[in-house]
C-alpha cells in the first residue's frame, strides 16, 4: 500500500520509514563514533563506551585543547557528512527516488544536526559546545559566535536543501 503523489510512482511507506531510520541512526553513529570516537583516539585518549546518544572516553594525560577538539569533533563529523551527501545531489541526476531520498535526508539530518547543535548547546549551556567554551575567554563572545555560526550553517543548509527537494 502506498501514497499517491502526482506524476510519480506510488510511495512505499515502509521503504520511506526504513530509509529514514537508517539515516537517523547513521547520523548519530557519525557524530558519536566517527566524530568523538576517532578524535579521542587521535589525541591519545581511550574510548570507553559509545551509544547513539553519547560517547565516553578516558581523558587521562590529554590536555584542554585536545578535550575541546574531541568535544567539537561530533558536530564537525556531522557537517562533513552532510556536505559529502549534499554534493552528489548537485553533481548528478537522480537515478532512483530511494537513493535520492537517502542522500537528501542524510544531508538534511547531518547539516541540521550540526548547525542546530552549534546554536543550542552554547546557548542553553549543555553538551559538547558547552564543554568546548568552558574556560575560553571571553566565554560570552565564544557562545554568541557559535550560535551565529550555527544559524548561518542552518540557514545555508535550508537554502541548499530546498533547492534540491524536488528534482
Amino acid at each position: 500500500m502506498g501514497l499517491w503523489m502526482p506524476h510519480s510512482k506510488p510511495l512505499d511507506v515502509a521503504t520511506v520509514l526504513a530509509i529514514s531510520a537508517v539515516v537517523y541512526v547513521t547520523a548519530a553513529i557519525c557524530h558519536e563514533g566517527l566524530g568523538h570516537g576517532l578524535a579521542s583516539l587521535l589525541v591519545g585518549g581511550k574510548p570507553l563506551a559509545i551509544s547513539t546518544s553519547w560517547f565516553s572516553w578516558d581523558r587521562t594525560g590529554v590536555g584542554p585543547l585536545a578535550v575541546r577538539a574531541v568535544a567539537a569533533a561530533g558536530t564537525v563529523a556531522n557537517l562533513f557528512m552532510g556536505a559529502v551527501l549534499l554534493g552528489p545531489l548537485y553533481a548528478f541526476s537522480p537515478r532512483t527516488g530511494n537513493w535520492y531520498y537517502f542522500g537528501w535526508l542524510g544531508a538534511a539530518v547531518n547539516l541540521f544536526m550540526g548547525g542546530g547543535y552549534l546554536m543550542a548547546s552554547p546557548l542553553f549551556d549543555f553538551g559538547d559546545w558547552q564543554e568546548f567554551v568552558r574556560g575560553l575567554w571571553p566565554e560570552l563572545v565564544w557562545r554568541i559566535g557559535l550560535v551565529i555560526l550555527g544559524g548561518v550553517i542552518s540557514g545555508g543548509a535550508l537554502l541548499l536543501l530546498v533547492d534540491r527537494m524536488a528534482p
